[in-house]
């Protein structure tokens, strides 16, 4: 593994003049108060290394001029020129130890030599688990958009289903479906109307009848009294007589056959049920939709059931994929929230140099050949501190880290001591 052995800066942001730091693989210490070049420091290591973060003013105030150079124990050195007035701000050179001759392409070597160094620990606690899932995407260059369209997709039907679900609750009110209602047949009111029309008219054309068969009776009785006056008349009477007795015995039967008290008591009954028809059919038809309901709701809970499988699915997939990419002991992600140990990634539950080591930890994992991560510490107290450095030597890594000295002094650089 290639660690940094020397660090010399010129003029860069908050530092005037020239610091020379021999880091010689040791972990290294930026202490001072805010605004007296702790970030600085750090920042034009890794911006030297990377390429990444160029400051807007890479150049002190009171300069022209600023260079960092960063020496790596292998014998590669980096420098990054910066000039003010001049179009390309940063020019970096790559040279080794056979020479001053740069070399080729010192971006692409370094960039392969170093990997991702430049993942911020404190950045990272401070990100909600969305904005941590986003960060880790970038950097390990994830893409994601399919699987989170798809999530959005399926919380959308979700949505819009418990949406469609909450009318059809509201218009069901709870209560046990009546089965032998719903088993019954709607009355056919229309039929009914008919068959009444029908009997009426029945009832109309047998008082006509009646009338006839009256008014022959009559006739008849005008004809006997004829007969008596009319004695010359009484065969052609009598015929007619003859007659109209057969026309009126037909009519007898026929009027007996069908009495006008069983067509009105028909009538009757089906005044009855015409009576109890609308109530009967609301009865049913409202059976019928609270049934309907219930299965457009059975449905939409079926509906919302798959949906939530398929979020699940999709954030399995996420976790999996983040997880493969991140193998550190303790750390999990469900999906939604981030965990270590169990507990909820978060400050106020779990130990500060845990969670911290914790996010070194994915840092290191992101590292290729030279083991270098940065931190500020100004939060730490010593302890923790200690932890967290104990855990970086037993993992060969170089720290950088800031300290803040709140009595308001100057940038000190130190190197930890072997």
């Amino acid at each position: 593994m290639t660690k940094i052995s020397e660090i010399k800066i010129r003029n860069f942001k908050g530092i005037a003049g020239q610091k020379v730091i021999k880091a010689n693989g040791s972990h290294v210490y930026a202490i001072g108060a805010n605004g007296k070049g702790k970030t600085s420091f750090i920042d034009a290591v890794w911006t030297t290394l990377t390429g990444k973060g160029l400051p807007s003013q890479p150049i002190n105030d009171d300069h022209k001029e600023a260079t960092v150079e960063v020496d790596l124990d292998n014998g590669l050195r980096a420098v990054v020129e910066f000039k003010k007035g001049r179009k390309k701000t940063a020019t970096l050179s790559l040279y080794d130890d056979s020479g001053d001759k740069p070399l080729s392409s010192p971006r692409t070597r370094l960039d392969e030599l170093v990997g991702i160094i430049d993942f911020d620990v404190n950045h990272f606690f401070a990100l909600t688990d969305l904005e941590k899932v986003k960060y880790l995407s970038k950097v390990l260059e994830l893409d994601f958009t399919e699987i989170d369209n798809d999530i959005a997709e399926a919380m959308e039907e979700r949505k819009m289903l418990k949406r469609e679900i909450a009318p059809l609750k509201a218009d069901d009110d709870g209560s046990f479906l009546d089965e032998e209602l719903l088993s019954k047949e709607e009355i056919d009111v229309a039929d009914l109307y008919e068959q009444r029309a029908k009997m009426q008219e029945k009832v109309l054309k047998v008082d006509n009848f009646k009338q006839k068969v009256t008014d022959v009776m009559l006739e008849r009785k005008q004809v006997v009294s004829d007969i008596e006056e009319l004695e010359q008349r009484l065969i052609k009477l009598k015929e007619k007589q003859a007659d109209l007795n057969d026309k009126f015995d037909k009519g007898q039967k026929w009027i007996k056959d069908n009495p006008v008290e069983s067509i009105k008591a028909s009538i009757k009954d089906i005044d009855d049920k015409l009576a109890q028809a609308d109530s009967h059919n609301e009865a049913i038809q409202a059976e019928k939709k609270k049934a309907q309901t219930r299965q457009q709701i059975d449905q939409k809970e079926k509906d919302i059931e798959i949906q939530q499988e398929a979020i699940n699915n999709l954030r399995e997939a996420k976790r999996n994929a983040l997880m493969d990419a991140i193998d550190i002991e303790g750390l999990d992600y469900d999906g939604e929230v981030f965990t270590f140990d169990g507990l909820p990634f978060e400050r106020e539950q779990i130990n500060t140099a845990s969670q911290i080591i914790a996010g070194l930890k994915i840092g290191a994992s992101l590292l290729n050949k030279v083991p270098i991560l940065r931190l500020d510490a100004s939060l730490l107290d010593d302890d923790n501190l200690d932890t967290v450095k104990a855990w970086a030597d037993d993992n060969d890594i170089q720290l950088f880290i800031e300290l803040l000295d709140r009595t308001g002094s100057d940038l000190i650089i130190k190197v930890e001591e072997e």
